[in-house]
């Protein structure tokens, strides 16, 4: 698990300036750094650098940039190949001189040149230069665990792990691209191949990126609803049988992200997906594992007593900790240094608390993420399966209540389902009033900033939320969330639900397996339940809901006042000056409360708030 940064250009960066590239990612990989500068073609030059996190292979031996045997290849690389030492034993006749999955990544290459992406199994992103070919190679995992940004300016092609890292490449421009504020402030989180700022891209999951003498060229070597199509078409229809094979595929996944030369622990939340994750943990490891959870005094949060439950009954070495209100306030002050992109979940403040925890002990953690994606496990899913069901009553009453007239009587919730029937944003319900409200805020023609899902060709609106899900909501918010507050530590988060087999066995598994008479994860729980008895597993998922309204018209308050003052967004020139204090102004009076019916109004003032402290800090 590490960092890396590079580019290609015609301009004279030494190997300083490299280093401060590399310098910027220090805490992804603090253990070794190293970078280098040749010749990309006779007018232009290469660099690339790499901070390391040490996992496989502690010795000097897995120093980066690495070198193929015979120097033709050289290789920047971040995140961990679970198949390497069956791969290794496949790839005998290359002349191996580390313990490393990084060297497997070359020795793939020089037997599968062009297929080789196809043979690795794992989280990634890295950069290969073959000197012959003259070629750049970067890529990224099949879900997009891993982070890699680039930036393609005049004559200039950057990349980088983290946004902060390209920011140091001298020349570097920052210009806010506007079309992506719109769907920050929606989301809390930008979705897709742009980024905050212009001529700056993300690589998305799955993709292949080569720059050489004809160009740069992108392509997909991996797509997930590809996947789905190709998985379903031979589903198991016997319960039993999908509850064995996903048993033994869980199983798989979790050994192979056992396998470090560092201390593995777990993030143990209590819910469903942590607790069968640390169960199989615990089952293959010789001594108690590590497992680490985190309290708030808020009864209705506090899902630590029923972790402390499953930690003694599995025999883990468990760490509670309870988080206090200052504490919690106080981790906010972390969030622009660690997400250095706008970035407005609430929950990655206690993720942060929990990476910090664990960071105490050990260098590696299991977490339970993708559970909820790919086995049906959002309240959302409930309200979708019944929205469908009222779908062909609304068709007939939306010429009719779809009236203005209508909108004032009708319940929010009703009106909202009535409006609900263009296919691109089918699954996507009760946004039209925060679109309205974005749309004022930044002086825009009202439009729809929501994704795109008619890309998505399923009927059944739940399982097509969970592809787009999948593909928007698990990459970009949870998993950057992960990697963002754990990197932040220097701590690697492993996934096992996330391993392409078990997504391969989620696929293949009847939906009704998943969503069993109005029961979420019901395949998941069931198998869980095989692990640990079922009082400890029972009861809602807590989840953790941060005071977001409580802090801003609270403690927050006059920072919120300050950077939504006319003069102050007049100055900064994004967003329309008047209506954003006056809604400002009305929000810190009103709260979330019934005078924006239809809008948790926090949640659009929240990531307003995030987007300017960030905005301070890195432009």
């Amino acid at each position: 698990m590490c960092g890396i940064c590079g580019f290609i250009t015609d301009k004279s960066v030494n190997l300083e300036q490299l280093h401060q590239m590399n310098q910027a990612m220090y805490r992804r990989g603090p253990d070794d750094s190293g970078e280098e500068i040749l010749q990309f073609t006779s007018h232009s030059e290469i660099g690339l650098g790499q901070q390391r996190l040490s996992i496989q292979d502690l010795s000097a031996n897995g120093h980066q940039p690495f070198w193929s045997f015979d120097q033709k290849v050289v290789l920047v690389f971040n995140g961990e190949i679970y198949n390497f030492q069956e791969l290794r034993q496949q790839l005998s006749e290359y002349p191996f001189v580390s313990q490393t999955d990084t060297e497997v990544i070359i020795a793939a290459y020089y037997r599968w040149k062009d297929d080789f992406l196809n043979h690795l199994e794992g989280m990634f992103a890295f950069a290969l230069f073959d000197i012959e070919r003259q070629e750049l190679i970067i890529a990224r995992d099949r879900i997009g665990k891993k982070p890699l940004y680039y930036y393609i300016g005049d004559n200039d092609f950057v990349f980088a792990s983290t946004l902060s890292s390209i920011l140091q490449f001298p020349g570097f421009h920052k210009e806010i691209n506007t079309d992506s504020l719109p769907r920050f402030l929606l989301n809390k989180y930008i979705e897709g191949e742009n980024t905050i700022f212009s001529n700056v891209f993300r690589l998305k999951p799955g993709q292949i990126l080569k720059i050489n003498s004809s160009g740069l060229t992108k392509s997909i070597y991996w797509d997930l609803v590809s996947e789905y199509q190709s998985e379903s078409g031979h589903q198991n229809s016997n319960y039993d049988q999908c509850l064995q094979d996903l048993d033994e595929t869980i199983n798989q996944a979790v050994q192979k992200r056992l396998v470090a030369d560092v201390p593995v622990g777990a993030f143990l939340s209590g819910g469903i997906d942590s607790s069968l994750v640390t169960a199989i943990a615990q089952k293959n490891s010789a001594q108690p594992l590590k497992t680490f959870s985190i309290g708030f005094n808020q009864p209705e949060f506090d899902e630590a007593p029923k972790a402390c439950q499953i930690a003694e009954y599995l025999g883990t070495d468990h760490t509670a900790y309870y988080v206090s209100d200052e504490e919690l306030l106080k981790t906010v002050e972390d969030i622009v240094e660690c997400y250095d992109e706008p970035f407005a979940d609430p929950s990655e403040i206690p993720s942060l608390i929990v990476a910090k925890l664990a960071s105490k002990e050990v260098k590696v953690v299991l977490t339970g993420d993708g559970g909820d994606e790919f086995f049906c496990g959002y309240a959302l899913y409930d309200k979708l399966r019944q929205a469908q069901r009222l779908e062909a009553v609304a068709s007939i009453l939306r010429p009719v209540l779809n009236h203005k007239v209508f909108e004032t009587v009708l319940p929010y919730k009703v009106s909202s389902i009535l409006k609900n029937e263009d296919r691109r944003y089918q699954t996507q319900l009760g946004r039209e009033k925060y679109h309205q409200t974005i749309s004022k805020m930044l002086n825009l023609s009202e439009e729809n900033f929501s994704y795109d899902e008619s890309c998505i060709d399923e009927k059944d609106w739940q399982i097509r939320r969970m592809l787009l899900d999948s593909i928007t909501y698990l990459p970009e918010n949870n998993l950057c969330k992960v990697d963002r507050s754990t990197m932040y530590y220097s701590l690697e988060a492993r996934n096992p639900l996330l391993d392409v087999q078990v997504i391969q066995r989620a696929f293949s598994t009847p939906q009704k397996f998943k969503y069993f008479d109005g029961d979420k994860k019901h395949i998941l729980k069931d198998l869980a339940r095989h692990y640990i008895p079922s009082e400890l597993l029972e009861g809602p998922k807590k989840g953790f809901a941060a005071p977001i309204d409580v802090w801003l018209r609270g403690p927050l308050k006059s920072e919120l006042i300050r950077v939504s003052k006319k003069d102050y967004l007049t100055d900064q020139g994004l967003f329309n000056p008047d209506f954003t204090e006056s809604l400002v102004l009305k929000y810190l009076d009103q709260g979330d409360s019934g005078a924006f019916s239809g809008n948790n109004m926090s949640n659009i003032i929240w990531p307003f708030f995030v987007f300017q402290k960030w905005y301070e800090r890195y432009v």
